[in-house]
């Protein structure tokens, strides 16, 4: 995706454009054109995608565009949640649980929590993403692919 310009197309593509517009001039950050189109073609992904990564460097506007998206669904009628938690500021057993081995009782981590109230059945019209913020690293990833 990157030096891709997003033409709108149709009233929807319009629509996204223009809300994402309002959206960033009323946080009061500098309206970018590079900005909008990657919070278009986010959407666009996200659309089609169950995982997404946006990497960058340190305020490169990562978050600046994932919230940009959020608050433009809100606008759309989709409420938007956003899970933000930094997994290299907790423990394995913080955030996955941990089996007590004498009890063999579960005690659930974070992102059990996380995940259970995601998946409670609602008749409402919302989108939830859970985010990690943070450094991604050899051993991050390794622990996250054995553990889940």
């Amino acid at each position: 995706m990157p030096r891709v310009r997003i033409h709108a197309r149709g009233t929807g593509g319009t629509c996204r454009l223009r809300l994402c517009c309002q959206v960033l001039t009323s946080q009061h950050y500098i309206l970018l054109p590079v900005q909008v189109d990657k919070v278009v073609q986010l959407y666009e992904t996200m659309m089609t995608r169950h995982t997404t990564m946006i990497v960058g460097p340190t305020g490169g506007g990562k978050s600046v565009v994932l919230n940009t998206l959020a608050a433009a669904q809100t606008k759309m009628g989709i409420a938007t949640k956003l899970y933000t938690i930094n997994p290299k500021e907790r423990s394995v057993v913080e955030l996955y649980g941990v089996l007590d081995p004498n009890t063999r009782n579960w005690t659930d981590g974070l992102l059990s929590n996380i995940f259970r109230d995601i998946n409670k059945p609602t008749e409402k019209n919302e989108r939830k993403y859970i985010v990690y913020d943070g450094d991604v690293d050899a051993l991050w990833v390794r622990i996250s692919s054995t553990c889940s």
